[in-house]
C-alpha cells in the first residue's frame, strides 16, 4: 500500500468497477420491485396460469441475478487490469523523478530523467533536468576553482619557501633586494586572497556597497587620468571620448572605480606598443553605458563566453603575466551585477581588439 502505483490501481479500478456495475444493479433492482413498466405486461399476455407465471418470473430474476454477478466479476477484472495499467502509466514519471533524485543525492550529477506524462509532469521533468545540469556545471566549476586556487597559491609559496631555504642554507645573503622580492610575493598572495574573498562575498550577495549619487563622467575621467602615465610608459594612446552633459547613477563610487580600473588594467596588459585604448560614455534609454575599447590582441569567438571565469587561461592570446591574479574580470562582473547592471564583451577575433561595456541603470 505504500507504492504510489498500487494506490492509483485501487482508486482507478474502484471507479471503473462502480461505473460499470452501477447501471446493472439499478436495472436489477427496478426489475425486482416491478419498476420496469414492460416487465409483467409481456408475461400477462401469455396464456399462463399463476403458478407458471411465478415460475417463469423467478427464472427471469435468477438469470438477471446471474448476469449481474457475471457483470460484477467481469467489471472487477477489467477495472483491476485497466487500473494497474493506468496507475503505472501515471506513476512512472514520479517513479523516474524519485530514482533521479536518489541518483543526484548519490553523486551522479550526469543523471537525467525522461520527460513523460502530462504537461505538468513534463514541466517538472524539464525543471529537474535543468537543476541537474546546473548542479553538474556548479560541481565542475567548483573542482576547477579548487585546482586553480591551489595552483595560484602554490607558485608564490614555492618561491618564498625556496628563497628562504636558500638564505638559511647560506646560498643567498639576506640583502634588502632579496627581502624586496620576497615581500612582492607576499603582496601577490595578499591580493589573491583578498580577490577570492570579494568574489565569495559577491556570490553570497554580501558584497558591501556604500551607495550614493555618482557623476559618471567625473568618475570615469578620474580613473582614466590615473592610468594615463602607465599608458604613456607603454607607448599606448589612452583617450576619453568627450561627453556633454551630466549623468547621475546610484552606485558605490569606490567599487565602480575598481571595476573600471580592472578593465583599463586588462586593456593595457593586452594592447601592444603604438596601440590605442578609448573610453566612451553613452546614454541608452534608462541605462548608461561605459565602454572600454582597445586595439590589442582580441579574443577568439570560442573563448568569449569564458572571459569572466576565474583564472581562465584558455585563449593563449590572453595569457596574463605575473602581475595579476587572474580574477580581475570576474570581480568586475561581480561588482556590476551587485549594482543590478551587466557587463558585455565583444571582439572580432585575434589581433582585432576587444570592447568591454558596462551597462548600469540611471538614477531615478
Amino acid at each position: 500500500m505504500k507504492q504510489l502505483w498500487v494506490r492509483f490501481s485501487l482508486i482507478i479500478g474502484s471507479v471503473i468497477m462502480i461505473v460499470a456495475v452501477l447501471p446493472t444493479v439499478v436495472f436489477a433492482l427496478l426489475l425486482r420491485y416491478n419498476r420496469l413498466p414492460m416487465q409483467d405486461g409481456i408475461l400477462e399476455r401469455l396464456p399462463l396460469d399463476a403458478e407458471q407465471f411465478a415460475t417463469i418470473r423467478s427464472l427471469i430474476l435468477q438469470g438477471i441475478a446471474r448476469d449481474v454477478f457475471v457483470g460484477i466479476a467481469f467489471s472487477l477484472i477489467i477495472g483491476v487490469v485497466v487500473g494497474v495499467s493506468l496507475s503505472r502509466m501515471v506513476a512512472r514519471p514520479l517513479t523516474m523523478l524519485e530514482d533521479g533524485a536518489k541518483a543526484i543525492a548519490g553523486g551522479d550529477l550526469t543523471h537525467r530523467v525522461d520527460v513523460l506524462g502530462s504537461e505538468e509532469m513534463r514541466s517538472v521533468g524539464i525543471a529537474f533536468n535543468e537543476m541537474a545540469r546546473k548542479l553538474e556545471e556548479a560541481e565542475r566549476l567548483r573542482s576547477h576553482l579548487l585546482a586553480d586556487v591551489a595552483h595560484e597559491l602554490r607558485h608564490p609559496l614555492q618561491i618564498l619557501r625556496g628563497n628562504l631555504q636558500a638564505i638559511l642554507d647560506g646560498v643567498y645573503e639576506l640583502e634588502m633586494e632579496e627581502i624586496g622580492r620576497l615581500f612582492q610575493q607576499t603582496q601577490h598572495l595578499t591580493r589573491l586572497i583578498n580577490d577570492l574573498h570579494e568574489l565569495a562575498q559577491a556570490e553570497a550577495q554580501q558584497l558591501p556597497l556604500s551607495m550614493g549619487s555618482v557623476d559618471v563622467g567625473k568618475l570615469v575621467g578620474d580613473v582614466v587620468n590615473i592610468y594615463r602615465p602607465m599608458a604613456v610608459s607603454q607607448n599606448v594612446q589612452l583617450g576619453l571620448e568627450p561627453f556633454k552633459g551630466r549623468i547621475l547613477i546610484s552606485a558605490d563610487a569606490s567599487r565602480l572605480r575598481q571595476a573600471l580600473s580592472n578593465l583599463l588594467h586588462n586593456a593595457l596588459q593586452n594592447t601592444p606598443a603604438n596601440g590605442e585604448i578609448c573610453v566612451f560614455i553613452a546614454e541608452n534609454g534608462k541605462n548608461v553605458e561605459i565602454m572600454v575599447k582597445d586595439s590589442g590582441k582580441g579574443i577568439s569567438a570560442e573563448h568569449l563566453p569564458y572571459v569572466f571565469d576565474r583564472f581562465y587561461r584558455g585563449d593563449p592570446s590572453r595569457q596574463r603575466n605575473g602581475s595579476g591574479t587572474g580574477l580581475g574580470l570576474a570581480i568586475t562582473q561581480a561588482i556590476i551585477t551587485a549594482h543590478h547592471g551587466q557587463i558585455q564583451v565583444s571582439s572580432e577575433g585575434r589581433n582585432a581588439g576587444t570592447q568591454f561595456t558596462l551597462v548600469l541603470p540611471r538614477q531615478v
